[in-house]
């Protein structure tokens, strides 16, 4: 019985490791360089503490929903949050802002190019640096007090009478550096979840994300009507010094959760040579049609970054211009202007979350292409008001025109657009690739909101609105007509 009772432990301990090592294989997820499988070996999944000493991490029993770090995913949430809340809480002042202190349109515009500027120029540097060093928190504490400064810089604007537009577009630069980690976070997701539920995470990641742009506009409309004309004491609170007072508040929130709560890790990549022998077999592979050096996949990935820039952009001219337009068009105040996009906001955020329940019955290629159209009708709904000489329902003209672009088209087709992109790219330096995929957005949003400024600036808003149109439709025309290659490379 000795014996048998021997041979019982030896089989359970067994079993158990290699129940452990399949659950730890689950966790690594499976990456695809090259086009050929690859699970990381056991030393490259590692945590990292503040005195620099790794050791293996193993799996947990208490996971929730598939995260084997519930709780540092929700630190990692709440600061993609807090990325683009930088922006959201922001655009029911900003132009108020500029106008106060002596801008024009075209000042409006360099100021919200400012902050993509910032992120444009940070979100590849913060992603490589990840990719590199394979620590989250150092880098993430680094934007985070990027971000302090930008806030600070924010509240004392109105403090220089002479430069206080070129204080205004610094502290925005400033911000979007602080904001520039979406490449990071995404790489997080990627590390802590299977490759099945990756998609789902970061559609998670991504309706934050938005719900930062487009809900958050409810704090800076309440510090509108709240604390307007109210500046006094030490420290001067108004319509303008609240909102940077809360973002540099919930980034000292995120830094603390960092420090206390938060389990780094570190993925270390593969060796140079055997990333260099699968690059090489993936060269062989897809390179049966190259325009100037490119592959299929390339080019196929290129043309995601620039539905990307597409999306974006347009949606870039409407931060621009959106309350300009709603007092212009159909006289709304802009505090109403600022509630109705973040309604919309609000639901598109809904809308993101059921996400994947579109993406289950339709091809991406087919909801980019839905989501892009949509948002062209929402524009020419604001081309078409113009001219109406129907002025009772102004303001449901105006929401209807938000709905379509803050609600269905912009979410749909951005995230779509995202997870094509995801899925086309082989690779497993997600944060190095989701970096620039951030960029080339932040690129768009840095060139288009400057000529807007200058088009509306000259020629008026309708001028801007039929220069979008076909920029929307020519792209959507694009996707179409290429659909069945894409088909073949998603296969």
């Amino acid at each position: 019985s000795g014996s048998n009772r021997q041979q019982d432990d030896e089989t359970y301990h067994s079993s158990t490791d290699s129940s452990s090592q399949d659950v730890e294989d689950g966790l690594r997820g499976t990456y695809f360089i090259g086009g050929e499988a690859y699970q990381p070996s056991e030393e490259k999944v590692v945590s990292c503490n503040d005195e620099n000493s790794f050791v293996t991490k193993g799996t947990s029993s208490s996971s929730f929903g598939g995260l084997e770090d519930p709780i540092g995913f929700a630190i990692i949430s709440f600061i993609v949050l807090l990325g683009d809340s930088c922006r959201g809480v922001l655009f029911p002042i900003l132009w108020p802002l500029v106008e106060e202190l002596g801008g024009d349109l075209v000042v409006q515009g360099y100021t919200v190019a400012a902050f993509s500027c910032g992120r444009a120029f940070a979100a590849p540097y913060f992603g490589t640096k990840n990719v590199n060093s394979g620590c989250y928190r150092p880098v993430l504490k680094t934007a985070l007090f990027t971000m302090i400064v930008g806030a600070i810089m924010l509240m004392q604007v109105q403090s220089f009478e002479t430069y206080g537009l070129y204080c205004l577009i610094a502290s925005q630069f400033v911000l979007g550096i602080g904001s520039g980690t979406l490449g990071v976070t995404r790489g997080y997701v990627a590390h802590v979840t299977t490759k099945s539920q990756r998609t789902r995470y970061i559609a998670f990641l991504t309706a934050l994300q938005y719900a930062g742009f487009t809900v958050m506009p409810f704090v800076g409309s309440f510090f509108t009507s709240h604390f307007s004309g109210t500046a006094n004491g030490i420290i001067a609170l108004d319509e303008y010094t609240c909102p940077a007072i809360f973002i540099g508040a919930l980034a000292l929130i995120a830094i603390l959760l960092l420090d206390h709560c938060f389990e780094d890790y570190l993925f270390e990549p593969t060796a140079k040579s055997n990333k260099k022998e699968n690059v090489e077999i993936s060269t062989q592979k897809e390179s049966n049609s190259v325009l100037l050096g490119l592959s299929k996949v390339d080019l196929a990935c290129l043309g995601c970054l620039l539905l990307n820039v597409t999306t974006k952009g347009s949606i870039s001219c409407m931060e621009t211009l959106g309350i300009d337009v709603a007092a212009d068009f159909f006289q709304i105040s802009p505090q109403s202007a600022g509630d109705v996009v973040a309604t919309n906001g609000s639901l598109g955020v809904f809308v993101l979350f059921f996400y994947g329940f579109v993406s289950s019955y339709f091809c991406d290629i087919y909801v980019v292409a839905a989501g892009i159209c949509t948002m062209a009708l929402g524009i020419l709904i604001l081309i078409c008001a113009k001219f109406s000489v129907i002025t009772t329902f102004a303001y449901q003209i105006y929401a209807s025109a938000i709905f379509l672009l803050y609600t269905l088209g912009y979410p749909i087709g951005h995230t779509a657009a995202m997870g094509l992109f995801s899925k086309l790219s082989k690779s497993n330096a997600q944060g190095a690739l989701f970096g620039w995929f951030a960029t080339a957005g932040s690129m768009a949003r840095m060139v288009f909101p400057v000529l807007a400024g200058y088009v509306a600036q000259e020629g008026g808003d309708l001028v801007l609105f039929c220069f979008l149109i076909p920029l929307l439709v020519g792209s959507m025309t694009i996707l179409l007509r290429y659909r069945r290659a894409l088909l073949e490379l998603l296969a």
